[in-house]
């Protein structure tokens, strides 16, 4: 669901979008209830990994990747998602931190 990958709504093909700090996180329904942040970064950290990811991204249909000619084919679109993700995961201290300020504001 795109929505549920906000890069989706401006993707340039670039991976500016994996190492923001997604200021949008202020205005998230649940970030009241969001007391965890840290230990659960910590967990993900634990759990998720590039063959994990590999594996899931293998996953998507062909379906679901419309030709675009900024990628190289549906392997050039899946390689993208992986790089993302990947990049994501490492970068996880700049989202999780943006976070964590954002919900002081409210509690």
């Amino acid at each position: 669901h795109g929505a549920a990958l906000y890069f989706h709504h401006a993707w340039n093909r670039n991976d500016d979008h994996a190492t923001s700090p997604f200021t949008s996180v202020k205005d998230h329904v649940l970030l009241r209830l969001a007391g965890a942040l840290r230990e659960i970064d910590s967990k993900m950290r634990s759990v998720l990994s590039g063959e994990r990811f590999e594996s899931i991204v293998r996953l998507i249909p062909d379906e679901w990747l419309p030709d675009d000619p900024g990628f190289d084919g549906k392997g050039g679109q899946r390689e993208a998602y992986l790089n993302f993700f990947e990049l994501r995961l490492r970068s996880s201290d700049v989202f999780v931190g943006e976070a964590i300020r954002a919900r002081a504001s409210y509690v």
